[in-house]
């Protein structure tokens, strides 16, 4: 197949995930159709993804890259990120995901009793630092920084927020909150999931890119993106 023609069907991907043609060209059929991007197999992977977006998502603006994504490697039973190598990149992930107890009361919804990813741990793994729950086939790899940087940046949220990532197993906080997760209609992995697979798809030009979603009045999710890509329809908000 010509050069061209490869480089077609391999555009999509790059855009939705910043890989490079040269890594994807090999995961080429010989049907001639485009590359997809794989949509997470388990269940538990899916929803751990979904956890991230949100709470990532919240961050803001942190640099060109939105949410400081710089590059997806999605697989069905694994995703990797590429982090920009800032150490406030770092900092700004380790506090929002790490999860820590909340302030609360016997009325308050259990989705408010953690503050971040419920069940969430980290372990070094090979590259970078792997995020994952226990007793769960699930995980996230985060690369493209220093793994020492996420070591002291968790030392120094422990004392302040008194973080629960020393803790093996979960809490009984943190399955409420998961399991209020999973019966809410209004954060579907099935949504989440894939737009953080295709985060990459959102950046724009600007020095500053960031992505946030929600649910609006009446159900529907919105995106929006801070010098994304133009919408086609001339509105920032964008329903996907």
């Amino acid at each position: 197949m010509p050069p061209q023609a490869t480089l077609a069907l391999t555009e999509d991907r790059r855009r939705c995930t910043g890989e490079s043609h040269q890594a994807l060209s090999a995961l080429l059929e010989d049907d001639g159709q485009p590359l997809p991007v794989p949509s997470a197999r388990r269940p538990e992977q899916a929803m751990l993804e979904a956890a991230v977006f949100l709470a990532c998502c919240t961050i803001g603006g942190v640099c060109e890259h939105p949410l400081g994504i710089v590059q997806v490697r999605p697989d069905e039973d694994q995703l990797v990120l590429r982090l920009a190598a800032e150490p406030y990149v770092t900092h700004r992930w380790a506090e929002f995901l790490l999860p820590r107890l909340n302030d609360y009361d016997e009325f308050s919804s259990p989705q408010d009793w953690v503050i971040g990813v419920p069940g969430l741990r980290y372990r070094r793994g090979r590259g970078g630092i792997c995020l994952y729950r226990p007793g769960m086939p699930a995980s996230i790899l985060l690369t493209g920084f220093n793994p020492h940087w996420w070591d002291r940046v968790v030392n120094r949220l422990v004392p302040d927020y008194d973080l629960l990532q020393p803790k093996s197993d979960w809490t009984p906080a943190e399955r409420a909150a998961y399991a209020a997760a999973v019966a809410s209609p209004c954060d579907p992995p099935s949504i989440y999931s894939p737009l953080l697979r295709r985060i990459r798809a959102t950046a724009g030009p600007g020095p500053i890119n960031s992505t946030d979603a929600w649910h609006a009045v009446g159900g529907d999710v919105r995106l929006e993106t801070t010098d994304g890509p133009p919408c086609p329809l001339h509105d920032r908000y964008c329903t996907p």
